[in-house]
């Protein structure tokens, strides 16, 4: 038949359409969640510097928030949604890399370990990223910088203050506000008492 006579790089291209639409949706709910999340932080920032300031209230802080970083700060968000995506959709190459080679490695103690090792530190690379990105988002929604000079100086801040960072753990995989308000609100609040008195 015409499908079965069809050329080996058919598979291929298929293969890569599914590939890229596992990293659409990736990269997709990242993004989206980065939205919220920094449109939270905006939010919580907003509270903290003018809180004593009665011209500066407003009734709706969170769409206030929601519409600068919409208007602003998408370009950011995509950045950095895009860079984790990037290392979990390697992740998930690798992984179904590995299951597919359980004959090979199970013949070679060497292939099987490198697997490991690759797998580990790939989600080392990940966690980091994620924490590194979620206090970054905080930092947008204070300062209005670009991604990399906003990742440099929160890089700075958890160098400056590593057992505040500690014991202010950012949400991460990815970040959700919903079940973080309860536990982790004063990390944004400290996040911003610290950088509003560290030089930029």
């Amino acid at each position: 038949s015409a499908y079965r006579s069809a050329p080996p790089r058919s598979a291929t291209l298929q293969n890569f359409l599914y590939f890229y639409l596992v990293f659409g949706l990736i990269w997709n709910y990242l993004f989206i969640h980065a939205i919220f999340w920094t449109a939270l932080s905006g939010s919580v920032c907003h509270w903290y510097f003018f809180r004593k300031d009665e011209n500066a209230h407003t009734r709706w802080p969170l769409a206030r928030s929601l519409w600068r970083v919409l208007r602003y700060h998408l370009g950011t968000i995509a950045a950095g949604s895009f860079i984790i995506a990037v290392v979990k959709a390697v992740r998930l190459a690798l992984l179904t890399l590995d299951r597919a080679t359980q004959k090979q490695q199970q013949k070679s103690f060497v292939l099987k370990l490198a697997f490991k090792c690759v797998a580990c530190c790939l989600w080392c690379l990940d966690k980091t990223l994620q924490y590194i990105t979620a206090y970054c988002y905080i930092y947008v929604a204070m300062q209005g910088s670009g991604f990399c000079v906003s990742c440099f100086a929160t890089f700075n801040l958890i160098i400056a203050f590593p057992l505040q960072a500690h014991s202010h753990t950012p949400p991460s995989d990815p970040p959700s506000p919903h079940h973080q308000l309860p536990t982790t609100s004063p990390s944004p609040h400290h996040h911003f008492a610290a950088a509003s008195a560290a030089p930029l």
